[in-house]
């Protein structure tokens, strides 16, 4: 009775807190699942006057709630159902890969073609992988996709393994939109700041510095050591924007670790953090998307996922699925400074020509593809579209 109390509570406040609309929603070819990342695939759908079905609380059509609570069933499902059901879309497009609920709407409408995007990177712990190995199979819904617009082939063979679904490596959507610098500021070395990310793993939440202060800690003091020895500049590439509570934190957090007042690298455009990338001669990172962003961008840039082997969890090494040695050209999996040391003494010696070669030669782009403008998104949505008008 209590457990029915608490989650009866929940759905109030959520409609409590939500904006309300009572109009309708519009019929359209083309429905978003979740606003979340909405505003960065719109530019490619817009022709098709796309409807946003709001999951977070932001907004609420009562219209369709009360729809939805007539017909009964468990109350997120109807509400999907009947959004669904009026504006009834050829396409229904999401942007959050990893949500298992979106992952059941083929079995129920399936009429209608589903496609996700890839948002991040994947791991195994905290991530939906171990969250569909924890659900007994008797308990597990039918996971099916049309399309699974994923970084690069290896991580779309592994959601197989689970979701049935077509796979089309694109890349990342936001990294192919951002057109590249081409200039480099020689001896910049900047880190790829993770600031203020905690995370459920294995019944287990971990607090910011549980989670990643150590490794942060480690690689910092190696770069600021490798920086003072070998005259480079070290920055840093922040997760958060100026003004926020969360950079002024951000800041505080990195000089100290330093012991000095550090250097931001970043600009006021949309994306700049892309952008800065391209301009430093090297880039770090632990095990950030951005990271891989950057070598898809055809930057020189060292992974030292060192995360997995300090919790002693796997899915965080670099390439994960894929199988990769536990060093490499520009990556270790290793809290070892003698790696970094050989990482960084590599990518800083490479020419550009060579560096492209040695990524063709591990296939990176297994990894994560890189499509300049999106040709591949937006040729494919087009062509589904089209289909479904000729059937």
């Amino acid at each position: 009775m209590i457990r029915l109390i608490k989650k009866f509570w929940i759905y109030i406040k959520y409609i409590a807190n939500a904006k309300k609309t009572w109009s309708r929603p519009n019929k359209s070819s083309v429905l978003v699942y979740d606003a979340s990342g909405a505003d960065i695939i719109f530019e490619y759908i817009k022709q098709w006057s796309p409807e946003v079905l709001h999951l977070r609380g932001e907004s609420i059509n009562l219209q369709v709630l009360l729809l939805a609570l007539l017909k009964g069933g468990k109350p997120h499902d109807s509400y999907v159902d009947e959004y669904i059901r009026i504006v009834e879309p050829d396409l229904i497009i999401t942007f959050i890969d990893n949500n298992l609920n979106f992952l059941t709407i083929s079995d129920r409408h399936k009429s209608i073609k589903t496609l996700f995007i890839q948002n991040g990177m994947r791991y195994y712990y905290g991530d939906i992988f171990y969250t569909m190995d924890s659900i007994h199979p008797s308990n597990l819904k039918k996971l099916t996709v049309d399309y699974m617009m994923t970084f690069g082939e290896l991580i779309g063979s592994h959601y197989q393994k689970y979701i049935s679904g077509s796979v089309i490596p694109i890349g990342s959507i936001k990294n192919n939109l951002v057109p590249k610098k081409s200039s480099k500021d020689n001896n910049v070395m900047a880190y790829l700041s993770q600031y203020k990310g905690g995370r459920n793993i294995d019944g287990r939440y971990y607090d910011y510095e549980s989670y990643a202060g150590k490794s942060v800690k480690f690689v910092i003091q190696f770069l600021k050591d490798y920086a003072e020895l070998n005259k480079k500049k070290l920055k840093i590439i922040p997760r958060f924007s100026k003004g926020l509570n969360s950079r002024i934190q951000e800041e505080y957090y990195y000089e100290n670790l330093l012991g000095y007042e550090p250097q931001f690298l970043e600009s006021e455009q949309d994306f700049s953090s892309y952008h800065a990338c391209d301009m430093s001669e090297v880039v770090i990172s632990i095990d950030s998307t951005l990271g891989i962003e950057s070598i898809a961008r055809g930057n020189k840039t060292a992974i030292f996922s060192i995360r997995g082997s300090m919790l002693d969890l796997k899915g965080f090494d670099y390439g994960w699925p894929g199988d990769y040695p536990e060093k490499g050209l520009f990556w270790t999996n290793q809290c070892d400074a003698e790696s970094f040391k050989k990482n960084l003494d590599y990518l800083f010696n490479v020419d550009n020509m060579q560096w492209h070669e040695d990524l063709e030669k591990i296939n990176f782009s297994l990894i994560m593809k890189y499509d300049e403008g999106n040709a591949i998104f937006k040729d494919t949505i087009n062509k589904i579209i089209e289909a479904s008008k000729v059937a």
